[in-house]
């Protein structure tokens, strides 16, 4: 077997511009690949929040339509596994991650925890880590800055 040593002119580093790697739950087999700089999950959120309020309150709001009860149960049950479905797919879609088979390998999105929704809780606790990166990365920015205009303004003149 020949191996050939690759030579280039050029290394470029690109790795903070990558995903950050997000474990759930201490578990190696629940990981996330998130861009927590994201700025487009703000226009993202605008158009799937309220498609996903939606759904929850339709899942909420599911009752038997007839009196025929064995029928009841399977058109609701095809009904709340669509409506799952859906959601899942717009989390996933918000998050441009698989974040719904990652963080709710079992239960619906629909389902109440914390007097809550499931899709709230998971939405709220990656939204923070987008927030917290943000401020970050912002007072990072805001310093950078400072560092090439305070020899103009007054707080940085030297007297």
């Amino acid at each position: 077997m020949e191996t050939t040593n690759k030579t280039y002119d050029i290394e470029l580093d690109l790795s903070p511009i990558r995903k950050k790697v997000i474990r759930i739950d201490n578990d190696d087999n629940r990981i996330l690949r998130l861009n927590t700089s994201d700025m487009n999950l703000v226009t993202r959120m605008n158009d799937v929040y309220p498609k996903l309020k939606a759904l929850a309150e339709e899942a909420a709001q599911d009752t038997p339509s007839t009196d025929n009860v064995e029928d009841d149960i399977a058109k609701m049950a095809e009904h709340l596994t669509s409506i799952d479905t859906q959601m899942r797919t717009l989390m996933d879609e918000l998050f441009d991650e698989k974040v719904s088979e990652v963080c709710a390998p079992s239960g619906n999105m629909y389902d109440i925890i914390g007097g809550g929704f499931r899709y709230e809780f998971i939405m709220e606790a990656l939204l923070n880590l987008y927030s917290d990166n943000i401020e970050k990365e912002t007072k990072k920015i805001q310093k950078r800055i400072a560092g090439h205009t305070d020899k103009y303004t007054k707080n940085g003149r030297r007297k």
